[in-house]
């Protein structure tokens, strides 16, 4: 089936519709290009860690594309037979800096038991539910934790999601949490020595054989 125009269509109608279709489209492109969708990041979110061990190294927890956010909180695993986590602290530029704030301890387990998977557990929120304060709006850096890699091996740094007792997330001043993505991490741990050591160890093997060889010649 099909729709045939007859010869007394108005062009300008037409022309008029077009351009009003056109400009929905637009708006609806606008519009998604605005609504950004909030992440919580473990950045960088690939790491490798490829020095000596025990080797030392940080990753920072970042949320992007928020709006209104009065208090925090991340729990990150990581596998303990890889990963000992160290320390946490707040840099220069985060979040709440400059801002009066409540920063309880951080709680950790690098024991992992018998799941093999360790934790670190850290909040902060801003002194007073009172205004005038000055709620986070953009992206930036909400925490960074310090880790050694002890064992050659790979780890994900991953987020504790809501449904856990603890959990990650972001919320407003009246306590409710915002919709938030999770991106989690992974750690590549290599020990740097092993690799030099085979390739001494393949160098010798060479120069011991062209020795061999040249004894050999001389004997025949």
């Amino acid at each position: 089936m099909y729709v045939k125009w007859g010869g007394n269509v108005n062009k300008s109608k037409v022309y008029a519709l077009f351009v009003f279709f056109a400009l929905l489209l637009c708006l609806s492109t606008l519009r998604s290009a605005h609504g950004l969708e909030t992440t919580i990041e473990v950045n960088p979110s690939t790491l490798e860690v490829d020095d000596s061990l025990p080797k030392t190294f940080k990753v920072n927890i970042t949320v992007n594309n928020v709006e209104n956010v009065w208090q925090w909180q991340v729990k990150l695993y990581f596998k303990t037979s890889v990963l000992q986590f160290v320390s946490a602290d707040l840099p220069p530029g985060h979040i709440f800096d400059g801002q009066a704030i409540v920063t309880p301890g951080v709680d950790y387990d690098n024991t992992g038991n018998a799941t093999g998977w360790g934790w670190v557990l850290w909040g902060t929120n801003l002194m007073t539910i009172e205004p005038p304060y000055n709620t986070f709006n953009g992206s930036g850096v909400m925490c960074r934790f310090t880790f050694n890699g002890t064992t050659v091996g790979t780890s994900k740094l991953e987020f504790a999601r809501p449904g856990e007792t603890f959990y990650t997330y972001v919320s407003d001043p009246d306590m409710n949490d915002i919709a938030t993505e999770f991106v989690d991490g992974n750690v590549n741990v290599i020990d740097e020595f092993s690799d030099i050591a085979l390739i001494s160890v393949l160098m010798m093997a060479t120069a011991a054989a062209v020795v061999m060889g040249k004894k050999m010649r001389l004997k025949k």
